[in-house]
C-alpha cells in the first residue's frame, strides 16, 4: 500500500503544483485520521473495561461455563455497542477486549470463535448513526428508508449467518 501511495504522489506531482499536492494530501489524510481515532477509541474503551475486571464480572454474573453462551454474550455485547454508537470497529474491538478479559482460555473456547461472534455482532444492524450507512445511502442515491431497507438488512443477514457459524464452532470445539 505504501508503494501505491508513493507512486500516486509521484504521478500527481508530475501533473500538478506543490501547493495543490499539499492541499490534496491534507484533505485526503483527514478521513484516515478519523479511522485511526475511532479504532484507537475502541481499543482504549475495551482496555479500560478490561482493567476494571468488567469482563470477568460479566462472565461470573451470567454463570457462563461453556463456549456457546460466551459466543452469544460476545455477539450481543458487540451488537448493543454497535446499535448504540454506530461504529462497527469500536463495537468489535471493545467487545473482543471485554470477552478476552473474561478468561477465554479457562473456558476452552478458541479465540477465533469469539472473535467471529464479536465481529458479526459489530456489523449487525447498520443504521442512521453509522457513517457506513450514509456512505452507502449517498453513493447509491437511496433515501433513508431505502438505506434502512437495503443497508440495514444487508448488514444484519450476514451477521446472523456468521453468528450461527460461530455457535456451531463453539459447540464442536
Amino acid at each position: 500500500m505504501l508503494s501505491g501511495v508513493i507512486a500516486a504522489i509521484f504521478i500527481y506531482v508530475c501533473y500538478h503544483t506543490k501547493n495543490e499536492l499539499e492541499t490534496t494530501l491534507s484533505e485526503s489524510l483527514k478521513p484516515a485520521g478519523l479511522v485511526l481515532g475511532i479504532t484507537g477509541a475502541g481499543g482504549a474503551l475495551g482496555e479500560i473495561i478490561s482493567l476494571t475486571g468488567g469482563g470477568e464480572a460479566l462472565i461470573q454474573g451470567f454463570g457462563i461455563s461453556s463456549g456457546v453462551p460466551l459466543v452469544l454474550i460476545g455477539f450481543t455485547l458487540a451488537a448493543i455497542i454497535r446499535i448504540a454508537q454506530g461504529s462497527a470497529t469500536v463495537a468489535a474491538i471493545t467487545s473482543m477486549n471485554i470477552i478476552a478479559d473474561a478468561g477465554l482460555a479457562s473456558l476452552g473456547v478458541p479465540g477465533f470463535v469469539v472473535a467471529l461472534a464479536c465481529l458479526s455482532g459489530g456489523t449487525v444492524f447498520g443504521h442512521i448513526n453509522d457513517s457506513g450507512f450514509w456512505v452507502v445511502t449517498n453513493l447509491t442515491g437511496l433515501t433513508v428508508t431505502g438505506g434502512l431497507k437495503t443497508h440495514t438488512i444487508g448488514t444484519t443477514i450476514p451477521s446472523v449467518f456468521i453468528l450461527v457459524i460461530a455457535l456451531g464452532l463453539a459447540a464442536l470445539l
